[in-house]
C-alpha cells in the first residue's frame, strides 16, 4: 500500500498571488476566511497597489451574469455609485466615458486590481458555481488576479487555482485571543480561568475548536457571561442560535408573541424549504413572504397558530433586521432575500428534520450522533430516509405512495430536463 505524503510549507499570500495570479484559500468553517478577505481588502492597495474588489461569491453566482454586467448592475449599486461615470484616457490619446463597473472590470483585466470572491462553498448548484468560475478564468488573453475562499469540498472548487490552506491558530495565538476577549469583556480573571479549565484532561475533545477564531470567541464570551464551558461544535451552534433569536426590537418592533422558541420553529421550517425545495436560492420579496406565510401555519400551540398569515411581513423584517438570520440583498432593481450563511441554513434545516417523528431511526441509519450532520447533503439525506437503489430503484413516482413528486410551493415553468446517471437534473 502506498501512502501520499503531503508536506505543508508556509507561503506568503501576496507573493503567491503575484506568481500564480489565481489562488484559492481553503479552511473549515469559523477559521477566519471572510475575515481574511476583509483584511486583504484593507491591506491590498497599500502593499501591492492593486485595487481590491471584494464580492460575495454566492451573490455573483446567483446573479447568473457576466462579471462586467454584475459590476455594472449589482456591485456599483452596492457601492452607491451606479449613477457615476468616469472619463478615461485611451491608448490613441482620446478620452472615453465609462461606468464605474466597466472601469473596474478593465482595471482588473489589466492586472491593476485583485478580485476577491469569498465563499465558493456558499453556492449549492454545481452548474452555477462552475459558470461563475468560468466567468473569471476562461477566454481571457491575460490571467487577472483572483483570490477565492471556500470550505473544503472534497474536490478542488476551482481547477487551475493554486491551493492554499489557511492555518488554524497556534496555542500561543489562541491564548492571546482569549486574553484580548477577556479585556474587551472586562473580565480578565474569567479569561484566565477559561484557559485553565481548557487544560483539564476531560476537555481534550474541545481543544481543536481553539484553533478556529470564530468558535474560540464564542466559547470565551459564553464562559464569561453565562459561566458555561461549551466543548462541542453543535453546542456552540445551538447557543449562537439561541442568542440570535433572542435579539428583539433592535431595529424593528418585536413580534407578538415575541417568543424565541416559536421563532425558532419558523426559522427551521423556512430553512428546510429553502435548502431542500429551492436549492438555497435567493428569493424575491413576494416569494419569501409566500414561504413565510406557509410556515406560519405549521407553528401551533394546542392546535392554534401562534402567528397569523398577516404577520408574514413582520416576521420577515424581524428575521432580517433584528436576529439577522436572513439578509436583504439588491440585484439590479429587485430586492431579494437569502440566508445569512449556508452554514446556518444547513444547521436550521437539520434541526427541522430532527423535530419530525422517526429521528431515532434516522440516527441509527446514519450511525452518527451529530445532529447537524444527519441530513446536510443529498447522500446523507437519502441514507437517513432509506432512499436506496435496492428499495426504490425504478419506483413509479406517479403512484403517490412511499416516494412521490409533490407540487411546488410556487408554480414556475419547467425548463429542460437533462437525464443523466444516476440522477435527474432540472434546469
Amino acid at each position: 500500500m502506498m501512502l501520499e505524503v503531503v508536506r505543508q510549507v508556509e507561503v506568503d499570500l501576496w507573493q503567491t498571488l503575484t506568481e500564480r495570479s489565481r489562488v484559492v484559500v481553503e479552511a473549515p468553517a469559523w477559521t477566519g476566511k471572510s475575515t481574511l478577505c476583509r483584511w486583504v481588502t484593507h491591506q491590498c492597495y497599500t502593499r501591492t497597489a492593486w485595487l481590491p474588489i471584494l464580492i460575495p461569491f454566492r451573490d455573483f453566482a446567483q446573479s447568473e451574469k457576466s462579471l462586467r454586467q454584475y459590476m455594472d448592475e449589482d456591485y456599483t449599486a452596492w457601492l452607491g455609485l451606479e449613477e457615476q461615470s468616469l472619463t478615461v484616457g485611451l491608448s490613441d490619446g482620446s478620452r472615453q466615458a465609462r461606468t464605474v463597473g466597466h472601469w473596474l472590470d478593465a482595471e482588473w483585466q489589466a492586472g491593476k486590481a485583485l478580485l476577491i470572491l469569498d465563499g465558493a462553498d456558499e453556492e449549492f448548484v454545481p452548474e452555477r458555481r462552475k459558470y461563475a468560475l468560468d466567468c473569471v478564468t476562461t477566454s481571457r488573453a491575460t490571467s487577472p488576479r483572483v483570490l477565492l475562499t471556500s470550505r473544503p469540498l472534497g474536490t478542488s472548487p476551482a481547477p487551475g487555482f493554486a491551493q492554499v490552506r489557511l492555518k488554524e491558530c497556534t496555542p500561543q495565538q489562541s491564548e492571546r485571543l482569549v486574553r484580548q476577549c477577556g479585556a474587551i469583556l472586562q473580565a480578565p480573571d474569567k479569561a484566565e480561568q477559561f484557559l485553565t479549565d481548557m487544560q483539564r484532561p476531560e476537555q481534550l475533545r474541545a481543544r481543536p475548536l481553539l484553533g478556529r477564531p470564530g468558535h474560540l470567541v464564542q466559547m470565551v464570551a459564553t464562559y464569561v457571561r453565562d459561566g458555561v464551558l461549551l466543548t462541542a461544535e453543535e453546542d456552540l451552534m445551538q447557543r449562537a442560535a439561541e442568542r440570535r433569536l433572542a435579539i428583539t426590537g433592535r431595529v424593528t418592533p418585536p413580534l407578538q408573541p415575541d417568543e424565541p422558541r416559536y421563532k425558532r420553529q419558523v426559522v427551521e421550517a423556512i430553512a428546510f424549504h429553502l435548502l431542500f425545495c429551492r436549492r438555497g436560492q435567493a428569493q424575491d420579496r413576494a416569494q419569501m413572504l409566500r414561504l413565510i406565510r406557509q410556515t406560519l401555519r405549521e407553528v401551533k400551540v394546542n392546535g392554534t397558530p401562534v402567528y397569523m398569515a398577516r404577520d408574514g411581513g413582520a416576521v420577515l423584517e424581524d428575521l432580517c433586521r433584528n436576529s439577522g438570520v436572513l439578509k436583504q440583498t439588491r440585484r439590479s432593481v429587485d430586492e431579494t432575500y437569502e440566508w445569512e450563511s449556508v452554514l446556518w441554513l444547513q444547521f436550521f434545516a437539520a434541526a427541522h428534520i430532527a423535530r419530525k417523528p422517526g429521528i431515532d431511526v434516522m440516527h441509527t441509519r446514519r450511525c452518527i450522533a451529530d445532529l447537524t450532520c444527519l441530513t446536510n447533503g443529498p447522500g446523507k439525506l437519502c441514507q437517513a430516509l432509506a432512499i436506496t437503489r435496492a428499495a426504490l430503484d425504478g419506483w413509479d413516482l406517479t403512484q403517490g405512495q412511499r416516494l412521490w413528486l409533490a407540487a411546488p410551493v410556487a408554480a414556475r415553468p419547467l425548463g429542460a430536463i437533462a437525464v443523466g446517471r444516476p440522477r435527474l437534473i432540472f434546469s
